[in-house]
């Protein structure tokens, strides 16, 4: 709605004037990035690569806006593979609720779940930012009160939407599903996957 669309705008206007930008049209550039990427891309693991071939990080001006742009650009094509089928990915999702699990999480173990749902967007992570992408989810899911199942699909999920995407408000849905208001786990669960089944079914209308 009006008032979520200016939390997305408020918050990238506020990233963006930390990073040096102070026109209007810069402003919507980095509002583009944030379109694709999620609001906290600059801290994202994943995204980490494309910021240092654009220059990103080794400056903060914002000359550097369309050279990221140009990463935003390619980023869809790199990764089409991993949405080209919705019951694919999906039903890599459901693996983690109905397989045999250890009780702890393992880096090892989540990297080679990340491999199985999202081959693209793992085949671009180095090893490095993939323990990062690891070790940022399992510290959100205890916040969160998550299972280790849970914090697992929580990982998966924010490589699609972005790094602590429950906190974007490009996504509300995921913030009021994943919330600590008195509803149980399970509850949670499937407000939560509710809200990425009407996301992909409306957004990416995909079979």
């Amino acid at each position: 709605d009006d008032d979520q669309l200016r939390s997305v705008v408020k918050l990238a206007y506020e990233n963006a004037k930390k990073r040096g930008i102070t026109t209007e049209r810069d402003h919507w550039k980095y509002l583009i990035i944030v379109a694709f990427w999620g609001s906290h891309f600059e801290t994202d693991p994943q995204y980490q690569q494309d910021m240092v071939e654009a220059g990103w990080l080794e400056n903060s001006d914002y000359v550097y806006v369309p050279a990221l742009i140009r990463q935003v650009d390619e980023y869809p094509i790199a990764v089409a593979t991993d949405v080209a089928s919705y019951r694919r990915f999906m039903d890599a999702f459901l693996e983690i609720y109905i397989e045999p699990f250890p009780k702890k999480i393992t880096p090892e173990i989540t990297i080679k779940i990340m491999q199985y749902v999202w081959p693209a967007r793992y085949k671009r992570m180095s090893k490095d930012h993939k323990l990062n992408l690891t070790y940022q989810g399992v510290g959100r899911g205890k916040e969160l009160e998550l299972s280790t199942r849970d914090t697992i699909a929580y990982i998966c999920l924010s490589m699609y939407f972005g790094h602590r995407f429950d906190e974007d408000p490009l996504y509300p849905w995921a913030g009021a599903a994943l919330a600590l208001d008195g509803r149980n786990l399970e509850e949670r669960r499937e407000d939560l996957w509710q809200g990425v089944s009407m996301f992909f079914d409306k957004f990416i209308g995909l079979e």
